[in-house]
Order: C-alpha cells, then sequence, then structure tokens
C-alpha cells in the first residue's frame, strides 16, 4: 500500500487533471444539492449570523459560493493547483468575498485551536489514509460549541463489503444517475485499498467523533440503496449521507 503522503499525492493530481470538470459537474448538479436536507441545514444553521467557516475540500467552490451568500465568513482550503485556480474563477464570477488557502494535507490542518464557527466539507473524506487523526484535527480548529458537517458516500466499499457489491448490482442504474452519470470504477485497484472503502459509514464517522469527545453526532441519509438477498429479505443501505458533529463547550 502506498504511503499517505504518496496517497495525497496521487488524489492531488489527479485533481490537478479534472479541475474544470468537477466544477462542471458541481455546477451541473448544482441545483439539486441545493435543495438537499444537507443544505436545508446548513441555511438553517447559518443565515444570518456571519459564521466564521471553513470549507475543506473547495471543489468548484459551490458550497462555499452558498454559505458566504448567507453571511458565512468563508475560508476554503485545498492541496490542488487547479482546483483551487478553477474556484477563485467561480468565486469572482460570482462576486463573493472567500479567502482561499493551499494546504498540505487535510488530515491535519495548520489553523490556531478554536478558529472556526463551522466546518463543511463535501465529497472529501473518502480518500483519507487517517480519518481518525484527521477528524481529531479538525475539532481542534472548531471553538467550542462549534459545528461540523461532513457530506460523503460510500462509493466504493462495494470493492470489499459483499453486501454493497450485491446492492449495487441491482441498482444500477439508480447510481448511475446517482454519481452524475458514471461508474464509480476501480481499475487499477488504488480505491478498493483506501482506508474509508472498508468502513461502513456513517456507523464508523458516529463512532469517531463520539470518541474525540464531541457530545453531539447526527447522521442523515440522502441516498439509500435497497437489495434483496438470495432469501428474499428486502434490507436498505446509505449510500450517501452527511454528519453533524458539534464541539463540546469545554
Amino acid at each position: 500500500m502506498e504511503s499517505r503522503s504518496e496517497i495525497v499525492d496521487r488524489i492531488r493530481a489527479g485533481y490537478d487533471r479534472t479541475a474544470p470538470a468537477v466544477s462542471d459537474f458541481a455546477e451541473e448538479h448544482r441545483a439539486r444539492e441545493e435543495s438537499s436536507l444537507y443544505y436545508c441545514r446548513l441555511r438553517e444553521l447559518c443565515r444570518g449570523k456571519h459564521l466564521r467557516t471553513l470549507e475543506i475540500g473547495v471543489g468548484g467552490g459551490f458550497l462555499s459560493i452558498f454559505l458566504a451568500r448567507l453571511g458565512c465568513r468563508m475560508t476554503a482550503v485545498d492541496n490542488s493547483d487547479g482546483i483551487l485556480a478553477q474556484a477563485r474563477r467561480n468565486f469572482a464570477d460570482a462576486g463573493v468575498d472567500v479567502e482561499l488557502m493551499k494546504i498540505k494535507d487535510a488530515q491535519e490542518l495548520d489553523f490556531p485551536e478554536g478558529t472556526f464557527d463551522l466546518i463543511v466539507s463535501r465529497k472529501v473524506t473518502w480518500h483519507f489514509t487517517e480519518p481518525r487523526k484527521a477528524y481529531a484535527s479538525w475539532m481542534k480548529a472548531l471553538r467550542p460549541g462549534g459545528t461540523m458537517m461532513i457530506f460523503d458516500g460510500n462509493y466504493y466499499l462495494k470493492f470489499n463489503d459483499p453486501d454493497y457489491m450485491l446492492a449495487e448490482q441491482q441498482n444500477a442504474d439508480y447510481l448511475y444517475r446517482c454519481n452524475g452519470n458514471t461508474v464509480n470504477t476501480d481499475d487499477d485497484g488504488f480505491r478498493r485499498k483506501l482506508y474509508m472503502s472498508s468502513q461502513r459509514r456513517p456507523a464508523w464517522d458516529i463512532s469517531v467523533l463520539l470518541g474525540l469527545g464531541a457530545p453531539e453526532v447526527s447522521a442523515d441519509v440522502w441516498e439509500s440503496i435497497k437489495f434483496t438477498r438470495e432469501d428474499g429479505t428486502v434490507e436498505w443501505l446509505p449510500y450517501t449521507y452527511f454528519i453533524t458533529a458539534r464541539k463540546g463547550s469545554r
């Protein structure tokens, strides 16, 4: 297995190559996402409060744009030069003020303790090699009573979990649409070896965040997949979801 730094560099290089496509994909699906429960919760939390907010893994920048328009004081970070350049253009086009910063690794933030009221991420944590360490770093950067909201999915769990593989086979057309008319493949075997590709989430995240001392942690499933076992038993599995965690007040 590649080292953490090698994996970080590999992911970064991939985003450098595909930055315009990442932005186009986010723009294409923005209306659907902004009507989702995740965005509704963000509206409730942020509107008019001028929260100091950090987006980790800025992508096309549209989540930061959304939050800036709600009044959040935004900082957005990424380690991909291509992504940062694309986000900078999108921020200028939208006319929003977002502090954009390059970081080496989102799993180890370099902000003073208690800097942010809110930390958000979207489709970032699935490729982390040391997610416990990442969450500890993120919690440290939150002020007491601050909130973390993480949107992600079990995109590659199918390669290590027979139930998810069966569910994917039975829901291929639905998941193709969920993933923006693409199929999550792993031709070189890289993604299936990632730590999060062997964890059932969001249960894993909830356990870790509670272990880090968060007094309140919850998860909401956005998209779930139904599958039928050979004996006819029908079950549902979480596919995409968002996790909300609050840091203790002391």
